[in-house]
């Protein structure tokens, strides 16, 4: 029978995955700017109708953009935005438009004032419900008010032929659908692109 040694509660948290990375947007509703941030402790939390729920660092732009605004958009990265997907996780927005520096072209959502990544797989608009506070992050129940997908992509689930979504295992290591790991080390600030 194989042995099974403590890892210790520090790395607790990567038992649970790897586990899907989203970028999230939200919109100051005082003076419009835009922040985008990595997640990955997104999980459906009501089917219908249809929440999500996000957990967000207390510390973070987009946490506190969605405290203000009480919406924000769910954004479904493929590997061909995983440098994007780092750089959107370990860059603060408070001195730089984080979307412009990465080359991340937003548009306007169908029914929240916060847009969405073009290039994106899929996108969930959402409505905050419930927003509650932990100890080190903010969770937020979202309510979905619309949902959509890329042309090719989707037909009731992703058709994983054609689709490579983003999975981080740990730090800045990820992998995809297709198991293969991938590993990255962006440079933060002037040596991004």
């Amino acid at each position: 029978m194989p042995t099974m040694p403590d890892v210790g509660l520090d790395a607790a948290h990567s038992l649970l995955g790897p586990r899907q990375a989203f970028l999230i947007t939200a919109r100051d509703p005082r003076d419009g700017r835009v922040n985008i941030c990595t997640a990955g402790w997104v999980s459906g939390a009501n089917w219908k109708p249809f929440k999500v729920s996000v957990a967000l660092s207390k510390g973070g732009l987009t946490n506190e953009l969605i405290r203000s605004s009480g919406e924000f958009v769910i954004n479904v990265p493929d590997m061909d935005l995983l440098d994007e997907v780092v750089f959107c996780g370990r860059t603060s927005g408070r001195k730089l438009d984080k979307s412009r520096r990465a080359g991340l072209d937003l548009l306007p959502s169908k029914h929240v004032a916060a847009p969405y990544v073009a290039r994106a797989l899929a996108r969930v608009e959402c409505v905050v419900e419930q927003a509650l506070e932990m100890d080190d992050h903010w969770v937020f129940v979202g309510r979905a008010v619309h949902a959509a997908a890329r042309d090719g992509v989707f037909d009731g689930g992703y058709a994983v032929s054609r689709v490579r979504p983003v999975y981080q295992i740990v730090g800045e290591r990820f992998c995809s659908l297709d198991g293969v790991e991938v590993r990255r080390e962006i440079p933060v600030g002037e040596g991004w692109k």
